[in-house]
């Protein structure tokens, strides 16, 4: 018999966005986009719609 469930919002019990964050940035930097705290936190607890990683770094390619 289930007794309980723990739901974990990020940053609850494991923070991951901070881990999440620095792998965007490091996959930027390889590529010579930077990608800085401000931007990425439009991502943060949200959905895609303000600011879209994989679609920001292709945007910005396409721009070179």
């Amino acid at each position: 018999m289930v007794k309980a469930f723990i739901f974990d919002f990020d940053g609850l019990i494991v923070d991951t966005e901070t881990p999440w964050y620095y792998a965007f940035r490091d996959i930027y930097e390889e590529h010579g986009v930077e990608l800085g705290l401000e931007l990425w936190s439009k991502n943060v607890g949200t959905s895609f719609e303000e600011f879209h990683p994989f679609l920001y770094l292709e945007q910005a390619l396409q721009k070179r």
